[in-house]
């Protein structure tokens, strides 16, 4: 396993995650959502204002994404996608779902199933921490709802 470090989004690189995500979902998940379809990848920082994105980085280079948005009174988990090289029960997913769970950045309520919200159905079903945790490094998760606290 290659070394990473995970890091808070600082603004910038913009080009750089998107080109990261837009090749995971054609090259490895095989679906293809056009760049403008992820209005949020034009400016990462000002869409993730409300909640926090997370980066993997490997000598300089960004090996991978989370990020968390303010969805009403929850959140979304979105653009979990880290090269496969990273990928693995040590790997980058697992250690960027970890910190965004963790709530370092925001007051996070995680219940014990997340849900999506109706207006979404093509996101992944409701599924348990602990499912989600067993697939992270395996599969690239497209997005999953969770509350958040306000404590």
């Amino acid at each position: 396993m290659t070394t990473f470090e995970i890091v808070a989004y600082q603004g910038g690189r913009n080009a750089e995650i998107a080109d990261l995500i837009l090749n995971i979902q054609r090259g490895d998940v095989g679906i293809h959502v056009p760049i403008e379809e992820q209005p949020e990848l034009f400016d990462i920082a000002t869409a993730y204002r409300d909640g926090a994105f997370w980066l993997a980085v490997s000598d300089g280079e960004v090996v991978g994404t989370i990020g968390m948005m303010r969805y009403g009174s929850s959140g979304v988990l979105k653009k979990l996608f880290v090269k496969q090289d990273y990928r693995g029960p040590q790997g980058a997913a697992q250690a960027l779902f970890e910190r965004q769970l963790s709530g370092r950045q925001r007051k996070v309520s995680a219940p014990s199933t997340w849900t999506r919200p109706p207006s979404r159905p093509d996101l992944i079903p409701s599924t348990s921490v602990a499912d989600l945790r067993s697939s992270i490094g395996r599969n690239c998760l497209r997005a999953t709802a969770f509350q958040i606290g306000t404590a």
